[in-house]
């Protein structure tokens, strides 16, 4: 109500409590007693105020107020003590009547039902405001529950340590009034009229403590809805930026922590794989026949190029990632370094790109097995040996390019994107040239799928195939190998840029 005439329509048309403030800005407490007993002496009248004191509810009491009540007391208080004084006026005459329920016994139902619905609402919303916020009491931030005017239903240990008040002197406040400083007001009153077009906010502002300094605070809101979807309050999640920075400060050291005890198993890894390789060597030497010995090499070739990979893990920026360029010129010199009778293996152009360890150490067993079994293969007399072949390979019915360092499809030797190495220098004791490049190819899925192709092809001698380890490995990471015509022939191997999920067992393989 906003006038005094009101206050006497309501009670002439049958109110059955008046529950007033302190202090009104067209009266006071008193005031509103007064008229209201002048009209009916029966009507009961509560005072309900967070202002006063004991001396105001005495006198308030002996003035003929049915109950003087803070705000701050909980809603089941509050429910427990209005609703006795509205039983008289479900069965007794009207105000002003001789017994008769002519309009303003109906007019006194009426505003009796309402303020039953009012309370018994209230209460309701009120608990479902303090459970949901309940359950983020043990988050280590500040939960403050505000019903639908602002005052505060739920206030946990962490909001009474950033703020400074008990939580029995902050339920029933408004939180304006509590912590808001006058200089965010403006802020809060934004964010309230933000909240009306969405459920969900964050914003940051000072707030005030009980002994009146500023704390600088990170605030998330959620709205709260009953079940018809009306809005019954708000939940706000409190936390210190000094806490946040604390904590991000403790997850950078224990993110450091975790790369550096990565780096230490990638290390000794690394150590115990060389330690088996060089068990190898030992029994490759000691083996009875060409193609034991031939064995025990491949394996060991293969364990090196895993223990390759723990070291590029080890000495790199990220210990989960490879850089494949490194990877590969450790690889190649590793197990083919200058000089080998075997094979002259050359990285040229290789993407920019860091993969995952298990798909970076499928490619290099990959590139292994198609090495070996070039140097298995029958040898190509020099006469025949080719030039090298484009990275996407000559077209066809093409004359044969002439030996040059030149590539046909790029300027000055150089492939796209990338500078081209110096070439490998001629070797014609060695049985076979291989060269290793990886080139971004898209198109296959889509121009927002990032596909690779790994291109090995032989310059000199050697027969490119796939054994069946690398067919698995193609398999394994849901890559696909084409085979081109050429002399010595040229192995593409196209696949995504990250390890596919593992099928569950049983399931088909595609």
């Amino acid at each position: 109500m906003s006038r005094l005439e009101d206050l006497r329509g309501a009670v002439l048309a049958g109110a059955c409590l008046v529950v007033t403030e302190h202090i009104l800005p067209w009266a006071d407490w008193f005031r509103v007693l007064h008229e209201a007993r002048a009209l009916d002496p029966a009507l009961p009248v509560v005072v309900w105020t967070d202002q006063g004191s004991e001396r105001v509810a005495v006198r308030a009491m002996r003035a003929g107020a049915a109950h003087y009540l803070r705000k701050s007391v909980p809603d089941d208080v509050v429910h427990a003590a209005l609703l006795p004084l509205l039983q008289p006026a479900e069965a007794g005459p009207t105000p002003g009547g001789d017994g008769d329920h002519g309009p303003v016994a109906a007019s006194s139902a009426f505003y009796h039902g309402a303020v039953r619905r009012y309370l018994s609402d209230r209460l309701q919303d009120r608990r479902q405001l303090t459970v949901q916020a309940a359950a983020m009491d043990q988050l280590p931030a500040g939960a403050i529950a505000l019903d639908a005017d602002l005052r505060v239903t739920y206030w946990n240990r962490r909001a009474e340590e950033l703020y400074g008040y008990p939580a029995a002197a902050a339920l029933g406040r408004t939180v304006l009034d509590l912590v808001v400083p006058e200089e965010s007001r403006a802020t809060i009153a934004a964010m309230e009229r933000h909240l009306d077009t969405v459920d969900t906010a964050a914003f940051e502002s000072p707030g005030m403590r009980a002994d009146g300094t500023r704390v600088h605070l990170h605030k998330s809101v959620t709205v709260v809805r009953n079940g018809e979807g009306r809005r019954i309050g708000t939940i706000v999640v409190v936390e210190s930026f000094e806490e946040i920075r604390e904590r991000e400060r403790l997850l950078r050291e224990a993110l450091a922590e975790r790369d550096a005890l990565i780096r230490e198993v990638h290390h000794r890894v690394k150590n115990s794989l060389q330690v088996v390789s060089s068990m190898l060597s030992v029994q490759a030497r000691q083996a009875a026949t060409p193609g034991v010995r031939a064995s025990v090499d491949q394996c060991q070739a293969r364990i090196r190029a895993i223990a390759t990979a723990h070291e590029a893990l080890y000495e790199g920026s990220a210990p989960e990632r490879v850089g494949l360029r490194h990877y590969l010129q450790q690889l190649a010199a590793r197990l083919w370094p200058p000089g080998d009778e075997g094979a002259a293996v050359w990285v040229g152009h290789v993407a920019p790109a860091t993969l995952d360890v298990d798909l970076s150490v499928s490619l290099a067993l990959i590139v292994v097995d198609v090495v070996l079994a070039a140097i298995e293969g029958p040898a190509v007399p020099p006469e025949v040996q080719a030039p090298p072949v484009a990275p996407h390979g000559p077209p066809p019915g093409a004359p044969p390019a002439a030996a040059s360092d030149t590539r046909p499809d790029t300027p000055s030797g150089a492939l796209p994107d990338a500078p081209l190495d110096t070439p490998p220098p001629a070797a014609p004791a060695r049985r076979v040239h291989v060269e290793v490049d990886i080139v971004e190819s898209h198109g296959a899925r889509g121009d927002e799928a990032r596909d690779y192709e790994l291109v090995v092809r032989t310059t000199s001698g050697g027969t490119l195939l796939l054994s069946g380890l690398a067919e698995v490995l193609v398999d394994q990471i849901r890559g696909r190998a084409v085979y081109q015509s050429a002399p010595g022939g040229v192995v593409r191997v196209r696949f995504p840029a990250t390890t596919p999920p593992a099928p569950a067992e049983g399931a088909p393989r595609t």
